[in-house]
């Protein structure tokens, strides 16, 4: 809780053990299972990064994590991460992975379908320390349809809020009719989708891998969920299932403001001429965004009033982003608390209420 108003995380992340797989996945495929993840022994989530840097700025900032650190003092377990949540005035988190984040080196698609597999059931038993505090969030291979709607609906079972969708470098747009199953699934089991990549894969192609990461760093997220914004919008997918929920994550929600304005300038200028993108709206897209959007605010977003008052505070919710080397733990909710211009109001919606109604808690 933080100055008297409750906070629902919605984008908490973990750091999970080396071997987490470990009892999860088919035993014929444990011997391969670390390879496919990037994972060796004692590399865990606190110190797992896309590159060298960033994993040796991890490796410096270790001994900040010592406090909420179990197990074999590698890695954070449920009631380290419980530590975390209190030390930073979280009263319940919405879990997402760190190293799990590093499993797309499976071969082939069955591989990567098993360490998903294996990933969500690790992450139930996880959550089960403590489930009113801890909350699911599954994790979901694109690269098979129907085994994304069968663990989707095994995530529901498993009393998941929310549901990551981990596509993979030049996949389909959103709105390719081979998505909709998934999106049929997704509202049925009242499962939010937080969309967390971006487009890294283009990105990287045009930037380069290190020492350009910071480019890509910079610009995969947010072009990435403005790409995917307007796949949804215009390929008609928030108009065919109005009960979607959708977050947008690690990106601000500044971009928002400007996105919402030129794709309603573009759809009233141009969307005449361009068949099923105009006709699968039947309203302006500010509205599909108030209706079934969210967008999570940085703890030191100082454009957030600006934002706020062109569309409202309905629609934001905020992420810790423990333990990332770029995230402000422990301080990430008091630098949220201090932004100029922020009405107790809207900090009270933004650090609660929209995200409970974002991940049907309410």
């Amino acid at each position: 809780m933080k100055h008297g108003l409750k906070w629902l995380d919605s984008d908490m992340h973990m750091a999970e053990p080396w071997d987490l797989w470990r009892g999860y996945i088919d035993p014929e495929l444990e011997d391969k299972v670390y390879e496919w993840a990037g994972a060796s022994k004692g590399y865990s989530g606190l110190i797992s990064g896309p590159t060298e840097n960033i994993r040796e700025v991890r490796r410096q900032r270790r001994h900040e994590y010592d406090a909420y650190v179990g197990g074999d003092g590698s890695y954070v377990d449920p009631a380290g991460q419980l530590r975390a949540m209190d030390r930073e005035g979280i009263d319940v988190a919405v879990l997402y992975p760190t190293l799990a984040l590093g499993v797309n080196r499976a071969p082939d698609v069955a591989a990567a379908v098993a360490l998903r597999h294996a990933f969500n059931g690790w992450l139930h038993d996880f959550c089960a320390y403590e489930p009113a505090r801890l909350k699911m969030n599954g994790m979901i291979y694109v690269g098979d349809v129907d085994a994304a709607v069968a663990e989707i609906r095994r995530a529901k079972e498993f009393g998941a809020v929310s549901i990551f969708l981990d596509p993979r470098p030049n996949r389909e747009p959103f709105d390719d009719p081979v998505y909709e199953p998934i999106w049929t699934a997704a509202e049925e089991c009242q499962l939010a989708i937080g969309f967390h990549n971006g487009l890294s894969g283009q990105m990287e192609a045009r930037y380069g891998a290190y020492p350009t990461h910071l480019y890509t760093h910079a610009s995969s997220r947010p072009v990435g969920h403005m790409c995917t914004f307007m796949e949804l919008l215009f390929g008609g997918v928030l108009e065919r299932h109005p009960l979607l929920h959708c977050a947008f994550l690690e990106a601000g929600a500044s971009w928002v403001s400007y996105w919402l304005f030129r794709l309603e300038a573009e759809w009233e200028k141009f969307g005449q001429f361009q068949g099923d993108a105009y006709q699968n709206l039947e309203q302006p897209p500010v509205e599909y965004w108030k209706r079934q959007c969210w967008a999570a605010v940085e703890c030191e977003e100082w454009s957030l009033p600006g934002l706020i008052a062109s569309i409202g505070d309905d629609n934001l919710v905020l992420s810790s982003d423990f333990p990332h080397f770029d995230s402000a733990f422990p301080e990430a909710g008091e630098k949220f608390m201090s932004i100029p211009g922020l009405s107790q109001e809207s900090k009270r919606k933004i650090l609660w209420d929209n995200c409970a109604r974002l991940y049907h808690l309410d």
